[in-house]
């Protein structure tokens, strides 16, 4: 018996689960603006979005962007987790 699966989804999530440790460490080493850029390729990703709009606010409100990181939280309030599938 051969079991099948999916390759592609499945390097995708192991890709966008390495993308979301990547953010989350550059905000515990104070690396702001990294954890926004990994937020960014996240968000391009179409997938995780109320992980990558956290990790986004929070780097915008340690770089002193308030009204960015507000933008960036209402946005990750939009999505729940059982959203957070592949669209």
């Amino acid at each position: 018996m051969s079991r099948s699966y999916d390759g592609g989804n499945f390097m995708g999530n192991l890709y966008m689960n390495m993308l979301i440790q990547s953010g989350e460490k550059a905000l515990v080493d104070g690396n702001f603006k990294e954890a926004e850029r990994i937020s960014s390729i996240m968000l391009q990703g179409d997938i995780f979005f109320a992980k990558a709009y956290k990790i986004k606010g929070l780097a915008l409100q340690h770089m002193n962007r308030e009204l960015d990181a507000l933008v960036a939280y209402e946005d990750c309030l939009k999505y729940h987790p059982e959203r957070e599938s592949k669209r």
